[in-house]
């Protein structure tokens, strides 16, 4: 509701937020994510899979992503590494295996008119996730959490070419504030038409195939 009202008193910047629910909830989470997408301007679900214990091909994710797909809603999927259990003996038993980009790629295959947001670079697995970003057409890349002087040369070499329609500015506010941000994507050598692409132009491109224009 929070976020709702929040949308609503700030339409010039904020064009949409997603629900991060714990499929496990069942019903009650479907009712909950269709009332936040009907009446709360959602504009999808968010899930990390290793913070949840569970690998995003679980089939309790299944009647959400079902949802979204039906609503023309958006999934977005953490990848990489994560800050969750980081420094713990253990991690605090969280898996890493569960944010692969493998599971990105057949939740991809399984819901085909499902547009699914990769998010985070995919440190280890940059590789992987290019290589899923390139095959299936309704997965989409966000790079929130890093630098884009910490990319790995594979990730910084596709974004000028084979990724350059695929990618999505991220930021992680307040860990990297957008001034940062933007001074450090600049001090790369990205062209300018690059850089547009990786703003706002992609994002707009990802919202209008969504029925939604910005």
């Amino acid at each position: 509701d929070y976020a709702g009202q929040f949308m609503r008193g700030h339409p010039d910047v904020v064009l949409g937020w997603r629900v991060c629910l714990d499929p496990r909830t069942g019903l009650k989470g479907l009712r909950e994510l269709e009332r936040c997408l009907k009446d709360l301007g959602a504009i999808g679900f968010i899930a990390n899979p290793t913070g949840l214990g569970i690998p995003p091909t679980d089939p309790v994710f299944y009647p959400f992503y079902e949802m979204c797909s039906e609503a023309k809603a958006m999934v977005t999927l953490c990848v990489g590494f994560t800050a969750a259990g980081a420094g713990y003996r253990g991690g605090q038993g969280l898996l890493l295996e569960h944010c692969h980009p493998r599971y990105v790629d057949e939740v991809a295959a399984k819901f085909p008119d499902l547009t699914i947001i990769a998010a985070r670079t995919a440190w280890p697995w940059e590789r992987e996730m290019i290589a899923v970003t390139l095959h299936k057409t309704n997965v989409w890349f966000e790079l929130h959490g890093w630098p884009p002087k910490y990319f790995a040369p594979e990730l910084r070499w596709d974004i000028s070419r084979r990724l350059q329609d695929r990618v999505l500015f991220g930021a992680d506010y307040p860990l990297f504030d957008y001034s940062r941000l933007f001074s450090d994507w600049e001090s790369e050598d990205y062209t300018s038409e690059i850089l547009r692409k990786i703003y706002y132009e992609n994002a707009q491109s990802l919202f209008q195939s969504l029925g939604r224009n910005i």
